[in-house]
């Protein structure tokens, strides 16, 4: 069963229709159109048939904490976190939506920047660190977070910083916040993820596309949960019983006689 998430994980993460994306440790996959259900996935559907130059980086979820739940599940169950699966995704949705950023697009950003929670590069799992913050390549792990709750934040403000001037409403975690709004070519200028092109860190082109082709491949996953999606129906009741007028298989005389006792 391992082997088998194994490959259908590698298939994901590294099809042929795409390649890396020239990040510094080398740990971002490209997922462009790939097929889910007979579906296709692409920046163009996602999210609300916008293109990828008019999909803002504020704004409400689209996805809910269901579908980022059995997605990340789905292709990397054994991710490596300080938390569970559950708890990453709740911080997101409640750090983001606190400060106005879309809490879905950004989960799915952290999955490209860290490989579905595999890193593998110059950040490790043990930093709370899932956005690639201050990690430069040649080694340098970049910043390191107590717990995975200001990881998070930290990455929520630093997108805050590169999409608006508004200061953040919780205390700055993020080390490189007060670098961005000394730099008027990028504090504040981005309002869509595809903005993000040539801006986050030293990305080139299609950047922004990258994080909404990941986001597509979330909105395909079913919004509820596994457990009830994987419940079976119950029995329908047997017709023409006349000793159960319930529907349930007719008592004998042996147990109708012990219910008596």
């Amino acid at each position: 069963m391992k082997f088998v998430t194994s490959v259908i994980l590698t298939v994901f993460l590294f099809c042929p229709l795409s390649a890396w994306a020239a990040k510094d440790n080398g740990q971002v996959p490209a997922l462009s159109g790939l097929p889910e259900n007979g579906k296709t996935a692409t920046p163009a559907t996602q999210p609300k048939n916008k293109k990828p130059e008019d999909v803002s980086i504020m704004g409400d979820a689209l996805a809910n904490q269901q579908q980022a739940v059995n997605f990340i599940k789905k292709y990397s169950p054994e991710a490596k976190l300080n938390c569970s699966i559950e708890e990453i995704v709740s911080l997101y949705f409640r750090e983001a939506a606190a400060e106005g950023i879309r809490p879905d697009v950004a989960l799915a950003q952290a999955l490209l920047e860290t490989g579905f929670f595999r890193y593998g590069g110059d950040v490790k799992f043990y930093q709370n660190n899932f956005c690639g913050l201050g990690s430069v390549g040649g080694g340098h792990k970049g910043a390191t977070f107590t717990t995975p709750e200001l990881g998070v934040r930290a990455h929520i403000q630093h997108l805050l910083a590169y999409s608006s001037k508004q200061a953040p409403k919780t205390k700055i975690v993020d080390p490189r916040y007060e670098m961005v709004t000394r730099r008027p070519d990028i504090f504040g200028v981005c309002k869509t993820w595809k903005d993000l092109d040539g801006r986050w860190a030293a990305r080139g082109v299609a950047y922004g596309e990258r994080i909404l082709d990941v986001h597509a491949r979330m909105m395909l996953i079913e919004p509820f949960s596994i457990a009830l999606e994987t419940r079976k129906p119950e029995a329908a009741p047997a017709a023409g019983d006349k000793d159960n007028k319930q529907g349930t298989p007719a008592d004998s005389k042996k147990d109708k006689k012990n219910r008596k006792k």
